[in-house]
């Protein structure tokens, strides 16, 4: 997803165990924001990446 979209991706939401390193921030020329929680859950990663499929496809959220 990230390598056919690169120019769609404003945001990545991690946590302690998954994040961004060098290699994907520099990837991505439209990154704004790259947050972080101590635990980030399954359901919040799964609604980002609908919200953002929805986006990419101009659906609605």
């Amino acid at each position: 997803f990230l390598k056919t979209n690169p120019n769609s991706i404003k945001a990545i939401v991690g946590d302690t165990h998954l994040g961004a390193d060098t290699e994907m921030i520099e990837s991505l020329p439209c990154l704004e924001i790259v947050a972080s929680t101590q635990e980030t859950s399954n359901a919040m990663a799964d609604l980002v990446i609908r919200n953002l499929e929805a986006h990419l496809k101009n659906e609605p959220l």
